[in-house]
């Protein structure tokens, strides 16, 4: 068993206990998360991650305050935040997007999770996120395609992320549904979810398909995982690209404000 199916295991397990609270009716609505990242005016547009851990790397910042990894990042041209929230494995909690978002109400966040239920549509919506995971080595068609209408329609902005051409070609039909072309983002993970090794070329193979479709144009193409420097950002931008989700390397070493200045050479 992979360790992705181990974390879905898991994660059905979770949703199976999950209960959601009246409060969600109250919750702001969404603040555009794609369009934020399309209009930021620091390049390259950086989403910054706050995690603490990874299966594959083990504790990564396992002390670190939500609030103020978030905080130095939005000061240093952080485009967007996103946050780990899944418990077992990357050592998040939901209350952890819900500072974040409670001290920074006007930022854009991501709700880094593995959803496979509606049930956490609406607890995603809960906490104060602007945008939502789909991942489509996780999802099955059908599941893709009721997650992500139900995602739309509850204000979300979504961020489909691929590992594989042949991801991308499941990915076509559902992106053709988005109520605005521009609410949907098109993320590649460099890392093979088997062996978690990381190839940057896989972002150039799968941003090529998707522009054969004809749909690339009105989306954010994001590069995700084993990006550590502006080489790195060249090389994905070289490939089409036009945003990053960065978390590890910038957070492993501590100052995560100052690492992502120097990516993004303000320092």
């Amino acid at each position: 068993m992979s360790i992705l199916d181990q974390i879905i295991a898991h994660k059905r397990r979770e949703v199976e206990r999950l209960s959601l609270s009246a409060e969600s009716a109250r919750t702001p609505a969404p603040r555009g998360f794609a369009r934020r990242i399309r209009n930021h005016t620091v390049s390259p547009a950086v989403i910054a991650e706050f995690k603490r851990a990874s299966p594959s790397k083990g504790d990564i910042a396992p002390g670190v305050d939500p609030v103020e990894v978030a905080g130095e990042y939005l000061e240093n041209g952080a485009a967007a935040l996103s946050i780990l929230t899944d418990s077992h494995f990357f050592k998040g909690t939901n209350e952890d997007l819900q500072a974040v978002r409670a001290a920074y109400p006007d930022a854009a966040i991501l709700r880094k999770d593995f959803i496979i239920d509606s049930r956490q549509v609406a607890e995603t919506r809960a906490i104060g996120a602007d945008a939502i995971l789909l991942i489509l080595a996780a999802l099955d068609d059908a599941e893709l395609r009721s997650l992500a209408l139900q995602s739309w329609q509850a204000g979300l902005d979504i961020l489909f992320e691929v590992h594989d051409e042949f991801e991308v070609d499941r990915l076509i039909p559902v992106l053709k549904l988005a109520p605005e072309p521009d609410r949907a983002l098109f993320g590649v993970n460099n890392r093979d979810l088997k062996t978690f090794e990381v190839d940057l070329n896989v972002t150039r193979m799968c941003i090529a398909r998707l522009r054969e479709s004809g749909l690339a144009s009105g989306i954010i193409c994001v590069g995700e995982s084993g990006i550590r420097d502006r080489h790195d950002i060249e090389t994905l931008t070289a490939g089409g690209a036009g945003a990053f989700l960065i978390g590890e390397s910038l957070i492993r070493n501590g100052a995560p404000g100052t690492q992502l200045a120097k990516l993004l050479e303000r320092r």
